[in-house]
């Protein structure tokens, strides 16, 4: 039995940062696609 503040994700915390960082390099590329693309 272990005390914990009931917040977050259960499971590895570590484990979510590689879909974070995904999603926001996925979002920064789309972003600078866009961006590229309206200075043509």
């Amino acid at each position: 039995m272990s005390t914990n503040g009931g917040y977050g994700l259960t499971g590895k915390p570590k484990a979510h940062r590689k879909y974070i960082g995904a999603a926001l390099l996925a979002g920064f590329d789309g972003g600078l696609y866009l961006v590229k693309d309206n200075l043509n």
